[in-house]
């Protein structure tokens, strides 16, 4: 049911834009008001706290902190939902890319009567790894299946490495500043926090850099922006992938003569 389940994961990035256009009209209205709110007050707490400093007047000064604060914090708060928002719906991503992968790898097997890879990866424990499964789903169909090839494989390996870290409570993850900038370029979602220290003398008491490098091969402390407007552009990529493999597999199937109705079924 291969066939089926690309088609499946394909309406469910569908609704995922349906809920993702609507989290993103929420989100700007709400951050509209807050903004608006602060905008309101901003010039004169901005004048009171310029005052009370030149009149050394900490006690006014920290009233006047704390009044901004109540401004400023459901902004701010607004920001992480965002950041979580962000999060949740790449993981969501991530899973659905999988499951259509490992699903077609173990498709195939069973469409082309490989026992041996049945017993071994279907057996008893299951399986999950999308990497071995599009290595082998290359082999099975004489390299005319090579989802690695594919224009998007790069920036799916990116958000998988996202999700792994995300799905065991870490929100902070490591990459390349290379990966980084390549990866923003087409979808700017992730967020360079700090450059870790690679000196093997200093870095268990200095683990990041208080001077950043840029380098490109300097390793970094990354978690993703609470920019929600990126999630419609994640989406329309994971959909174009998925469509890419979709297409790929069909032209497998067209040229080898197998019918749609074998495409879509599993034998047992």
């Amino acid at each position: 049911m291969s066939l089926m389940i690309i088609n499946h994961v394909k309406n469910e990035t569908i609704k995922l834009n349906l809920v993702i256009e609507k989290l993103i009209k929420n989100y700007k209205s709400d951050f509209k008001k807050y903004d608006l709110s602060y905008e309101k007050v901003k010039e004169n707490l901005e004048e009171k706290k310029r005052i009370a400093e030149t009149n050394n007047n900490m006690d006014t000064f920290s009233d006047l902190i704390e009044e901004e604060n109540q401004y400023l914090n459901p902004i701010e708060d607004l920001k992480t939902y965002a950041q979580f928002q962000n999060e949740l719906i790449l993981v969501k991503h991530v899973a659905l890319i999988e499951n259509m992968i490992v699903n077609l790898f173990e498709h195939l097997i069973n469409l082309l009567n490989h026992q041996d890879y049945k017993i071994k990866y279907f057996g008893k424990e299951k399986f999950t790894d999308t990497f071995i499964a599009i290595k082998k789903i290359a082999e099975l169909t004489n390299n005319e299946i090579v989802i690695k090839k594919l224009d998007f494989w790069y920036y799916y390996e990116t958000i998988r490495t996202i999700r792994h870290s995300i799905a065991h409570g870490d929100t902070l993850f490591t990459m390349s500043y290379r990966r980084v900038q390549k990866f923003n370029n087409r979808i700017d979602i992730i967020f360079p926090y700090r450059e870790i220290n690679e000196n093997i003398y200093t870095k268990n008491m200095y683990p990041t850099l208080l001077h950043p490098t840029y380098s490109n091969k300097s390793k970094w402390y990354c978690h993703l922006s609470n920019n929600i407007d990126l999630l419609a552009k994640l989406n329309n990529e994971c959909y174009n992938f998925i469509e890419d493999i979709r297409e790929v597999y069909l032209s497998y199937g067209n040229k080898n003569n197998i019918c749609k109705h074998e495409l879509y079924a599993r034998r047992r």
